[in-house]
């Protein structure tokens, strides 16, 4: 099912839930193609009434507003749909306990839902912004849907909070204010709206947003192969470097992996001294003593950049041995380190280098 079909048959079921509310509770609703004011619209929520208006117009400001302290309480659903808003709205400071539908909607003024509460869903679809529309410090407690919508001025959420799923689909803004901290694990997968906003964000060089979401599609791409590759890809990609946004992604594995080699190698006879004196130097008495944390740590740093110790070498001894059971030469060991740090310092430059040309 396409995403634009199951959007407006969302908006339907909310028509058929409002039919249900409509034999239930006072009901404010003008009859279609009227000339409504914006007072009679604010003197209905007040009453508590719930507001059904389908293609009217409504004129002057709609305008109610409380206090931090004490917050003004709208009860029932706002359902607005086909219709124009020919001047500006301004709620603030304002407690949504009813959805909250703007369906095909034309605000020819400012919309100003700053430091308000939508305790149930938020929904402008298919919506026209002429000017500004203002959502600061407003937290939407449940699914926020802004598809289809155009932003004809900013379209500005700094500060607000979403808990829900958030729907960007087939978004048109010239200015976004919204950050991914925001809506890191709430937006929905739209390629072309995700697309456009992390373009958006690297023109503004808002660069780790912008990297946000560059992940985001990359890992649904991800999801959406085989397993094998799947699994592979966030091993050998994701997890390592972030593909090529995430440079302390590498760092940390690598610091990781040059601790992990390090206590292998404090194993009695898995280091030896290429000559005695420098052993003896070393304070090693024999030159198969087991060797202290810094020594090792040394030979795995060195082995991890470089590949080659000069004072060390790593022996024949096996670092898992039971009986008949040998695992792992300490020999292989270190090529295995040395391979992994090869390719763990170029993802790392690579990385960093992206980061810097940006």
């Amino acid at each position: 099912m396409c995403r634009r079909l199951q959007n407006i048959l969302f908006i339907i079921s909310f028509y058929i839930s409002f039919s249900t509310l409509n034999a239930q509770a006072s009901v404010f609703e003008p009859p279609p193609g009227s000339k409504i004011s914006a007072d009679s619209v604010i003197a209905a929520i007040e009453r508590g009434e719930a507001v059904w208006i389908h293609k009217c117009e409504i004129l002057g400001p709609l305008i109610k507003r409380g206090t931090p302290e004490r917050l003004d309480t709208i009860k029932n659903i706002i359902n607005i749909s086909s219709s124009n808003i020919d001047d500006s709205i301004f709620f603030s400071d304002c407690f949504f306990m009813s959805p909250v539908v703007f369906a095909i909607a034309t605000f020819k003024g400012v919309v100003n839902f700053s430091q308000v509460t939508f305790s149930k869903q938020a929904i402008f679809v298919f919506c026209t912004f002429k000017k500004h529309a203002l959502f600061q410090a407003s937290t939407f407690c449940s699914n926020t849907h802004f598809y289809h919508t155009t932003f004809g001025g900013d379209a500005n959420f700094s500060y607000s909070t979403f808990s829900g799923q958030v729907d960007l689909g087939q978004i048109e803004f010239e200015d976004i204010y919204i950050s991914w901290k925001q809506l890191e694990d709430h937006l929905i997968y739209d390629t072309r709206a995700n697309l456009k906003l992390m373009k958006y964000f690297d023109e503004t060089r808002k660069l780790d947003d912008a990297d946000g979401v560059y992940l985001f599609l990359k890992n649904r791409e991800r999801m959406e192969k085989s397993w094998y590759i799947r699994y592979s890809e966030y091993y050998l990609i994701q997890l390592t470097c972030g593909y090529g946004v995430k440079p302390q992604n590498t760092l940390y594995l690598s610091i990781f992996f040059i601790l992990l080699f390090a206590v292998m190698y404090t194993k009695t006879g898995a280091l030896r001294a290429r000559n005695q004196d420098f052993a003896l130097q070393r304070s090693l008495r024999t030159a198969m003593r087991k060797i202290s944390f810094y020594h090792a740590l040394y030979f795995s740093l060195q082995t991890f950049i470089i590949g080659v110790v000069p004072e060390w070498y790593p022996t024949e001894q096996y670092l898992i041995k039971i009986r008949k059971f040998k695992l792992f030469k300490f020999k292989t060991l270190a090529m295995i380190e040395g391979a992994l740090g090869w390719i763990l310092v170029i993802l790392f430059i690579i990385s960093l280098g992206k980061k810097f040309i940006r």
